[in-house]
């Protein structure tokens, strides 16, 4: 699935070529560069991404919530914060590309 996202992913950039010739390369480049990261991680490592997406699952739902739980509100964005800061620690490389990335799908109006 993953695999399956990533090529969409570069698909799109690459469909774009004629309206940024310049940055649909550099951008292809960064998703080749995000694929060998994530290729890259441990299960140890997937199981961190997977909090990751718990934590900002639990914050969406309780934010969404007509009378959100100040104290489940907050327990959640905790957890989230906490669970990025360790995940961007050990992952500085991954962090990298994928700011750089958004950056650049920013700069292209994606």
């Amino acid at each position: 699935m993953l695999n399956d996202t990533l090529e969409r992913l570069k698909q799109k950039v690459e469909s774009l070529e004629s309206q940024h010739p310049q940055w649909s390369k550099e951008t292809s480049s960064l998703v080749d560069e995000l694929h060998k990261e994530i290729l890259s991680l441990s299960p140890q490592h997937n199981e961190a991404a997977a909090t990751i997406a718990h934590y900002a699952h639990g914050s969406i739902k309780e934010a969404s919530r007509q009378e959100p739980d100040p104290t489940m509100k907050e327990h959640t964005l905790s957890g989230l914060q906490k669970s990025i800061s360790e995940f961007e620690a050990t992952h500085s490389d991954l962090v990298k590309v994928v700011n750089d990335l958004c950056t650049r799908l920013s700069q292209m109006g994606i």
